[in-house]
């Protein structure tokens, strides 16, 4: 009776802490890293103690194992990094790919009601996006000058994209994925779920309009095209034709709104940045800049650069291909694929682009549209961004992965029970 009561209270604190780290994911890193801690404490006791937990890892031990080669690519790089301390914070840094997965799969067990658990998840998610948004627009509002300066207006320079977000102390593209995950949900809901109220309705497509809003304001241009994709894609699959006079009136405000505003700040993210503008002088030269990561690979295509070393081969070539902003801002590729080549090498790049495969093709199998969707997204934004260089682009992935893996050995529990 007592081990039973322990192993429940065990599961409860289990499932608390990692609610609270989904939570705070888009707002307060440092909590964030408690409350997973937290969790991952406890799902190794649970791991330990619980004959049931294990088999079911090792049930699982292919996509782990799949999901754990991103963990050991940095662990290899070690071996040859520049400085062993910094390599030593990188591979620290990989280690949700291993351990977030694992914990999370361990939750799963014949009593767990999945649905809801998986709704609690993203409402955490939703919750947390939300109180993100209110905290930079409130830290907006508290700094406008009462003057007519567009950098100091509402939506001005100063008030968008990294400027918002600068309180929070995270990359807007980053938070851009958490939003597009809630957002997606939210919508999910109000599309599937049957027999609720007005007011129900009513409080999630308000939040939605809020989530979109911030992330129009936070400019994450990769996540905002890429939903707005998949709005359109879903109303024309579902042949919904009424719905799309929302997408074209939000399209046609926030049109008003790039062209008109008058920092431009907008226009410049928008439309200029992205090469659709005559002046080259401020387009995006994010790929452009991959030749440098691309000599910088070049130099050791095997076994790569290693941690660190393979920065320090990044800005001399930033140097010698005159890159003059990236080499004084230290830019990273901002292409994930390019800095594993150029940290790993050609083993690094493949182990990246197999790893995407195998988990595309491991949902698409099990039929986990919403889970598929979420990984383009993150593979989308790995075109542009370094995502698994930055603590929350590792977390959110490993994070989806163990979610993923747990909703489909939740099913396969389901359709045991049934027979």
């Amino acid at each position: 009776m007592e081990v039973s009561l322990i192993r429940n209270r065990l599961c409860k604190a289990q499932e608390f802490s990692f609610l609270l780290g989904v939570f705070f994911l888009p707002i307060y890193q440092t909590y964030n890293h408690w409350f997973l801690g937290i969790f991952l404490g406890v799902s190794f006791f649970v791991y330990i103690f619980n004959k049931d937990k294990r088999n079911l890892v090792l049930t699982y031990r292919i996509p782990l194992f799949i999901v754990f080669l991103l963990f050991l690519i940095k662990l290899t790089g070690l071996l040859h990094a520049l400085n062993f301390s910094s390599g030593l914070k990188e591979v620290s840094r990989a280690l949700p790919f291993f351990l977030y997965p694992i914990a999370i799969v361990t939750m799963s067990n014949k009593n767990l009601d999945h649905k809801f658990f998986e709704k609690r998840v993203f409402y955490a998610l939703v919750l947390g996006c939300l109180v993100s948004a209110f905290i930079c627009w409130g830290n907006v509002v508290s700094t406008l000058q009462p003057n007519d300066i567009p950098a100091n207006q509402l939506f001005g320079w100063k008030k968008s994209g990294s400027y918002l977000t600068e309180i929070l102390d995270l990359h807007p593209p980053y938070l851009g994925l958490l939003i597009v995950a809630s957002l997606l949900f939210l919508l999910k809901q109000v599309f599937f779920e049957k027999e609720k109220s007005k007011l129900w309705y009513g409080i999630h497509i308000l939040s939605s309009l809020i989530l979109f809003l911030f992330l129009f304001n936070i400019t994450a241009r990769n996540a905002l095209f890429y939903f707005i994709l998949i709005i359109v894609s879903f109303i024309i699959i579902q042949k919904r034709w009424k719905l799309l006079i929302f997408p074209a009136i939000l399209c046609v405000v926030f049109s008003i709104i790039i062209w008109k505003h008058p920092s431009q700040y907008y226009r410049l993210k928008m439309i200029d940045m992205l090469g659709f503008s005559k002046s080259d002088k401020v387009s995006d030269k994010r790929f452009v800049r991959l030749q440098a990561s691309y000599n910088a690979f070049k130099l050791n295509p095997i076994l790569g650069a290693g941690l660190g070393y393979d920065n320090e081969l990044r800005m001399e070539q930033y140097k010698i291909l005159n890159f003059e902003e990236a080499y004084k801002r230290e830019h990273n590729s901002h292409n994930q694929f390019f800095e594993y080549l150029v940290s790993a090498g050609i083993i690094g790049g493949i182990v990246f682009v197999f790893v995407f495969l195998y988990f595309g093709y491991f949902l698409f199998k099990n039929r986990q549209w919403f889970y598929l969707i979420l990984l383009i997204n993150i593979f989308v934004s790995t075109l542009t961004e370094s995502t698994f260089e930055r603590v929350l682009g590792i977390q959110y992935f490993s994070i989806l992965i163990g979610l993923s893996i747990l909703a489909i050995s939740s099913k396969q529990l389901d359709n045991g029970a049934r027979k």
